[in-house]
């Protein structure tokens, strides 16, 4: 690639740094091996920070260089906690050497095969990380990974999933009118995209087929193909969705995991394969979507031999009359601190209906009573209890002092036209639920990506006009 342009996107080491860095590339050093090369442990500036120093081999030069300037476009571009961290790259001497973080847990490939000792929860884990920079890709970069595998998911030191290897993603870019590509299909078997191997259509749904294959390997620790067995077992997924047809998803539990899973968490992760590996690419779930559902199931899970749990709800539309002003006064907060207390309550266990997308989040008696894990205004359209539409919208965790503070104080009490309006909230320990004032056209952003043509997660509608775009950012500026 261009050299002056690589020097901009991240470090350009020389040969000579990289030599020193990785013991002259000696064999003792190395620390994982393919098709592509060898990756050595190093460590640079004076031996304080160690590194994984990927050495690329030149079988075929010029796709070689294709993936090389392909990784360090990517990695370079887009940063996120799920994606393994890109340090810099040599081109010296036709040489094609990439620098990345060093991860001390290996590769999920070999937490599965080589030392089998990752709690399910671990497991669970793992896959949302993975999932979410696998998300990141897709809703926020238009990129297609095209190679997703176990050995291509790293674990750093805490057993988080982070996402590695960009030598094959495509980029669609914003001047891209489709949501998917032709190519010549490359990928790995046994997570190739039947779909895509027959048609060379790429979508994101090849990437999230390749992820529902990851998540039976995670769940049975079979490999994708595996060449010992007979008949159908060579190919994990046949098995392993044969099982699931006949009702004996139990049967895929490798045996060290079984009676530590609970009933509801293998149910739903179970559903999230059968969306992830559903023949139409169109009719998969999304990224967005699978990273829902996978922390339901973590949660259902982290629940398994829990009694009831307790809740604070709040509902917040008997409280304040709506005024174009923030209220701010401390009635309402000795009030608000009564009503959580008041509200305090048991539910049931989360259900999840298997079939079809929706399901119920709470029990009957609760504010909220399901959503639809199809993404909009970066949540999720559910249902309140009253028959009122909203957003639903699951909060990364915090303490619980600092949730109760935060939706109590400043989210509360600002009222104002231009402002949406918190309905209710949840509390239940690592469930941390929003629910908003439901927006049916969405966010600006996605009808603004949608008329250029870009996938977006909005409904249909007609093109904004400079009227309509005016009155918006009046009203946005309002809220400010």
């Amino acid at each position: 690639m261009n050299s002056s342009t690589s020097e901009n996107l991240c470090r350009r080491f020389s040969l000579a740094e990289l030599n020193l860095a990785a013991g002259d590339f000696n064999d003792e050093h190395v620390i994982g091996k393919g098709g592509f090369g060898k990756v050595y442990r190093g460590f640079i500036h004076n031996d304080s920070i160690a590194v994984a120093i990927k050495r690329r081999l030149a079988s075929d030069p010029s796709q070689g260089q294709t993936e090389f300037a392909a990784e360090i476009e990517t990695l370079s571009k887009f940063r996120h906690r799920n994606l393994v961290s890109l340090i810099g790259y040599c081109d010296e001497d036709e040489e094609m050497i990439l620098v990345y973080e060093y991860m001390s847990k290996g590769t999920l490939a070999d937490n599965l095969h080589n030392q089998s000792t990752l709690s399910w929860n671990e497991r669970l884990k793992i896959c949302v990380g993975a999932g979410r920079g696998l998300d990141y890709l897709h809703s926020g970069c238009s990129v297609m990974h095209r190679d997703v595998k176990p050995t291509n998911i790293i674990l750093d030191e805490n057993f988080t999933g982070k996402v590695s290897d960009f030598g094959l993603a495509k980029h669609l870019g914003h001047d891209i009118l489709e949501s998917h590509v032709f190519t010549n299909v490359k990928g790995s078997f046994g997570y190739l995209d039947p779909s895509y191997f027959s048609t060379g259509v790429l979508t994101k749904g090849s990437d999230t087929y390749a992820f529902g294959i990851i998540l039976l390997e995670v769940l049975s620790e079979r490999r994708a193909v595996e060449g010992r067995l007979a008949g159908d077992e060579v190919c994990m997924s046949i098995w392993a969705q044969e099982n699931i047809r006949n009702g004996k998803a139990d049967q895929i539990v490798v045996s060290n995991l079984k009676g530590d899973i609970s009933e509801d968490c293998l149910k739903t992760f179970v559903g999230i394969v059968k969306k992830c590996l559903h023949p139409d690419p169109k009719k998969r779930l999304t990224m967005t979507q699978v990273v829902a559902q996978l922390d339901l199931a973590l949660e259902q899970q982290e629940r398994k031999g829990t009694a009831t749990l307790k809740l604070q709800f709040w509902p917040f539309w008997n409280k304040v009359k709506p005024s174009g002003k923030c209220e701010t006064g401390s009635t309402a907060k000795d009030e608000n601190e009564v009503e959580v207390d008041k509200l305090s309550k048991a539910i049931s266990a989360t259900a999840m209906k298997e079939d079809n997308v929706p399901f119920v989040l709470f029990g009957e008696t609760e504010d909220i009573i399901e959503y639809d894990v199809s993404p909009i205004c970066n949540g999720f359209k559910g249902i309140l209890k009253i028959g009122e539409d909203a957003t639903i919208q699951r909060l990364h965790y915090m303490p619980k002092h600092e949730f109760i503070s935060e939706v109590s104080g400043s989210l509360t009490k600002l009222k104002h036209e231009n402002v949406v309006e918190i309905v209710v909230y949840k509390f239940d320990g690592r469930q941390q639920v929003l629910a908003y004032d439901f927006a049916p056209r969405g966010s600006l952003h996605d009808i603004l990506l949608e008329q250029q043509g870009i996938e977006s997660s909005s409904n249909s509608y007609p093109a904004l006009s400079w009227s309509q775009r005016m009155q918006i950012a009046l009203g946005v500026a309002k809220g400010l």
